[in-house]
């Protein structure tokens, strides 16, 4: 696999969104954000959601919590984008590999 993995433990107060970027993130503003373009995408765990392109995906893992562990494999071989919660897997992301080229 040629890739890259990560993980970040949580220690969540309100909405919180995480995920990876392909190019510099534009000046942010209140309701804009990581997920919101075509070159981003993050994962919701309160919501439950994978955000891309200001579009969502709804998860069907319980929302996260303070103490739980996000991690994040971009897979390049794939090619794919798999956002994990404490080890346990989330559905596949490949949309964004179809603009961020």
């Amino acid at each position: 696999m040629l890739g890259f993995f990560s993980n970040y433990p949580l220690c969540l107060f309100g909405t919180v969104l995480s995920g990876k970027v392909t190019s510099p993130v534009p000046k942010l503003q209140e309701g804009y954000g990581i997920g919101d373009d075509e070159f981003s995408l993050a994962y919701d765990g309160c919501r439950r959601l994978i955000w891309y392109n200001a579009r969502n995906e709804a998860q069907s893992r319980q929302s996260w919590h303070p103490g739980d562990v996000l991690g994040c494999l971009l897979d390049l071989n794939k090619p794919e984008v798999i956002f994990y919660i404490n080890g346990a897997p989330l559905s596949p992301c490949t949309r964004i590999f179809n603009t961020a080229r």
